[in-house]
């Protein structure tokens, strides 16, 4: 068996540091000096067709590791872990498909809660642990695949570790936990994490550890991505193509971590009955006004500190019952929003939080930036299932004044990095900005992964706009099935 996995991978210096921009943007480095940029010679490493910066033996991989990096080689049953057998894994991994999640395969384990929890655990922890390694192995080649000068940049780079780490950790729990079992010890690296499985209480307790470390060495690294597609040579990466990607599985991977934490807590905490308010990520009971209203008051706080003055919102709600019967309310007072009927929509409340964040800081900009007084219109209809095999449907439109588009700008919208903030006002730093992932005023970023998170459930983002009038963007969510949704 592999004892204690160390870092194969080898990992960039966090130790970069950039040398003068008028050589090359952000592609010169120095190694081991702030004062100088001696000549880069990577002779120990691979950078052929694909660019791969797996050293070629362990003596001159250990001279690019970080100063604390052990030594110590990867053996499995006594023998080496051969550099080679890692790049199987990886190419083998790499390629896997994405994991296919639906919001109901979030809720497979709903009706054996009550039964047996540990069992539910360990079959969510099993399947987290495969989709998390297929996340990480195709992140892993996606940099891999880049052109060296690319991932040395000390942005990418720090990125780039946050993966290997995470793949050093993974490795490190299967090890740990496998002892001397035979079908995993025999056979490949890759063949031997598909064979391994959580059986125990405690192996299961151990993973938590695992994945509360893994998102934590994740957490707003969006900032060193935007920066190093700002400094890396224009035309060297295909930047829409890696983000489309990259951005899409990093959602889903903090997605499957955090839905078996909360799994977790929730069923430690639970009472014998059922039903639960929550179950792992998902809110059985999200009312969207409610959100709505969160949304609101976080853009209007920004515009407060920016504009000294706030905007108007109008909404509408409609509730189309399963018995076609239709259900509408004016919201005239949005800041005391539990005033008024609520409108539950089962689903991940921070995803719908966030797309209204995202898209209420646009319109609010707007509106301020061309000194409009109309407020912003917002109406939202929620469809039950007619049956229990359809589905919840939520749909928003949300439509502001504030003069529109320019015409040209519109298709570039939904890019990463497209921004019609100027750089001198999004240095602002009073700008409708914050210090998480939702800090993107500026940026680039918000439409973007707005899209991705709505499509991430067959939902969808349509925006419509008429430079000299305004904008209405159509917001489209797919909810759970009629079959999973249980009354408190």
């Amino acid at each position: 068996m592999f004892q204690q996995f160390r870092r194969v991978l080898p990992k960039v210096p966090v130790a970069i540091s950039r040398c003068s921009r008028n050589i090359h943007k952000g592609s010169c480095i120095a190694l081991n000096s702030s004062s100088k940029c001696p000549t880069i010679r990577p002779k120990n490493m691979l950078i052929g067709q694909h660019n791969r910066l797996l050293s070629n033996d362990s003596k001159s991989m250990t001279q690019i590791f970080d100063s604390d990096f052990d030594p110590s080689i990867i053996t499995r049953n006594g023998d080496s872990l051969e550099r080679l057998e890692l790049e199987e894994f990886l190419g083998r991994i790499g390629n896997d498909p994405v994991p296919t999640v639906t919001l109901n395969d979030l809720l497979r384990f709903q009706d054996k809660i009550s039964v047996d929890r540990e069992a539910v655990l360990n079959d969510n922890a099993n399947e987290t642990l495969k989709d998390i390694f297929i996340l990480v192995g195709r992140a892993i080649q996606r940099f891999l695949d880049l052109p060296y000068i690319t991932i040395m940049n000390p942005h990418m780079a720090k990125i780039y570790q946050c993966y290997t780490d995470t793949l050093n950790m993974l490795l490190v729990f299967v090890d740990k936990c496998s002892g001397n079992d035979a079908k995993i010890v025999s056979t490949s690296l890759y063949d031997s994490i598909a064979n391994f499985h959580i059986t125990s209480k405690k192996h299961e307790e151990e993973l938590i550890g695992v994945l509360s470390k893994i998102l934590e060495i994740h957490t707003d690294n969006t900032v060193d991505l935007r920066e190093a597609f700002d400094e890396i040579q224009a035309g060297l990466v295909d930047e829409k193509a890696f983000l489309d990607s990259h951005m899409k599985e990093r959602i889903l991977m903090r997605l499957l971590i955090n839905h078996h934490l909360l799994l977790h807590g929730q069923l430690l905490e639970a009472k014998t009955g059922w039903p639960m308010k929550s179950i792992g990520s998902i809110d059985m009971n999200v009312n969207v006004l409610d959100i709505l209203s969160r949304s609101y008051d976080y853009v209007n706080d920004m515009a407060a500190m920016k504009y000294s003055d706030k905007i108007k919102m109008e909404v509408k709600s409609v509730f189309v019952k399963a018995d076609g019967s239709v259900k509408e309310q004016i919201i005239h007072d949005i800041d005391h929003i539990e005033k008024y009927d609520p409108l539950i929509f089962p689903y991940i409340s921070n995803h719908i939080e966030y797309v209204f964040d995202e898209i209420l800081k646009n319109s609010t900009r707007a509106t301020m930036d061309n000194n409009v007084s109309i407020p912003v219109e917002v109406v939202v209809v929620l469809r039950e299932p007619k049956s229990l095999q359809d589905y919840y449907k939520l749909e928003v439109r949300i439509t502001d004044h504030a003069k529109g588009i320019k015409p040209e700008v519109v298709d570039h919208l939904f890019d990463y990095s497209f921004t019609t903030v100027d750089n001198k006002a999004s240095s602002d730093p009073k700008l409708l900005t914050n210090t998480s992932d939702n800090m993107i005023a500026g940026m680039g970023y918000g439409l973007p992964m707005s899209l991705t998170y709505t499509r991430l459930f067959d939902g969808d983002i349509h925006l419509k706009s008429v430079f000299g009038d305004g904008t209405t963007v159509y917001l489209e969510w797919t909810g759970i099935a009629g079959k999973n949704k249980v009354s408190p």
